[in-house]
């Protein structure tokens, strides 16, 4: 890596630092995170593993990724970064499941309440267009 690339990642992570204590940041959720560590090799994803648990230590905010299967596998090339993680497997709601479709709508009118989104055609097609996930609402 040339210096002035060293040095500029080095001014980002500062400054990324500083502004996650500024602004007294409890947690960081990336989604999709299986991208940030779409690497060449293993020792790279090692070292972007460790970068995460680095910058989560500094300033005591929790990281949270969600992702893909992929992304289990990056935890496990360290023994501390696997010791500190914890996976939750959170599986897609089944349309066909009563108990499911009523747990996805308990979720949307959460969301609701907390963020504002177009929703309306919910009380006719609660689950059919979301294909089972919640973060296909765009905020108004």
């Amino acid at each position: 890596m040339s210096s002035a690339l060293t040095a500029s990642s080095d001014i980002v992570r500062r400054a990324l630092e500083q502004a996650m204590r500024h602004h007294q940041l409890t947690a960081l959720m990336v989604d999709e995170a299986q991208h940030l560590l779409m690497l060449a090799g293993g020792k790279q994803m090692l070292h972007q593993m460790n970068w995460i648990k680095s910058i989560a230590n500094i300033t005591g905010t929790v990281h949270i990724l969600f992702g893909t299967y992929d992304l289990l596998n990056c935890c496990r090339l360290s023994g501390q970064v696997n010791r500190r993680s914890d996976d939750i497997h959170l599986p897609r709601y089944l349309s066909d499941s009563k108990e499911d479709v009523t747990e996805f709508i308990r979720v949307l009118q959460t969301f609701q309440t907390h963020i504002p989104c177009a929703i309306r055609w919910l009380e006719t097609r609660p689950h059919k267009d979301s294909r089972g996930l919640t973060a296909r609402f765009k905020p108004r």
